[in-house]
């Protein structure tokens, strides 16, 4: 852990795997926006370009996360690591609030650009009894209850131990497959009638963004929502009467995800620092390709017959 004072009341959590460039500016930017909350990440690598982020190592939480691993069954195209550690997350973020004995926190994905002090949104936090997410995607997600966070891990063990993979997927026709922790969200609210509330709905003329490169009911631009910036704040536009809805967040989904930097550099604050950063990157990738030449070319010499004496 880095450093031992006491943690806020409502942290803001990530869990992220690595450590690319594009996640310290989404790190950064959470910190920028939330100087009243604690940001970690759990993950395997520290971000130490990324001041003031808080480390938890994910191998902490093993245990938690192996509860799912002993009796997990892969419903899904996508590869069996990737999805599993979709779901297990939500074990480690449960172990996280446990430890530092939090009742509510923020998690955010890897690829949500924050432009709000999330801590001060009390409108949204009371959509839901237990949480809130965005549609059916927990990207940027309120946990207001850390045991409501307990019974989703408790009932998606008991829907793999048990066989109700079927109810899981009733919101996928009924057909077993594409299970991801989005389908255990939807579950789990079945089962809880009230436990979660949604955030992509306008609230106080303001939502959270679903996907940055889905319209959402508003006006898009080259394959994104067009944005109207107003007191550094992205807001988006409404098909039909025109209104403008403020954006707490972007979501860069998926294919998105490398345009983070990119974007930051054209409208963050650091614009400086970031195109810097991606001049550093270029810089250490293509040292790589020169000594990954150079090893080549030391091999193909090494090899060569010795000449006779």
């Amino acid at each position: 852990m880095s450093g031992s004072s006491p943690s806020s009341s409502e942290p803001i959590i990530f869990v992220h795997r690595g450590c690319q460039p594009f996640f310290h500016a989404v790190a950064r930017q959470a910190i920028r926006m939330n100087p009243r909350a604690d940001v970690w990440n759990i993950g395997d690598v520290r971000a130490r370009e990324v001041p003031g982020l808080r480390f938890e190592k994910l191998s902490r939480y093993e245990s938690e996360m192996r509860q799912l691993e002993e009796v997990y069954v892969h419903y899904s195209p996508n590869p069996v690591d990737f999805e599993l550690f979709c779901i297990q997350r939500w074990f480690a973020v449960w172990g996280l609030m446990e430890r530092l004995d939090v009742r509510q926190a923020w998690v955010l994905d890897s690829d949500v650009l924050v432009y709000s002090e999330l801590m001060g949104l009390d409108a949204f936090k009371t959509l839901g009894t237990g949480f809130t997410i965005n549609g059916a995607s927990p990207h940027a997600m309120f946990i207001r209850s850390r045991d409501a966070l307990r019974t989703f891990c408790d009932d998606t063990i008991a829907a793999y131990r048990d066989g109700h993979m079927s109810d899981v997927a009733m919101r996928l026709g009924g057909e077993v497959k594409g299970i991801s922790d989005m389908a255990f969200f939807q579950y789990v609210s079945r089962l809880h009638p009230g436990l979660m509330g949604n955030n992509a709905e306008i609230v106080d003329g303001a939502m959270f963004d679903n996907n940055f490169g889905s319209d959402q009911g508003c006006e898009m631009e080259n394959g994104r929502k067009r944005l109207t910036w107003i007191d550094g704040a992205p807001h988006a536009t409404l098909r039909g009467n025109g209104e403008l809805v403020r954006l707490h967040g972007l979501h860069f989904q998926g294919g998105l995800k490398p345009a983070i930097l990119e974007f930051m550099a054209e409208h963050g604050p650091e614009r400086r620092s970031l195109l810097t950063l991606l001049e550093g990157t270029m810089c250490r990738v293509m040292r790589s390709r020169r000594r990954k030449r150079l090893e080549k070319i030391i091999g193909s010499v090494d090899s060569l017959p010795a000449k006779a004496a």
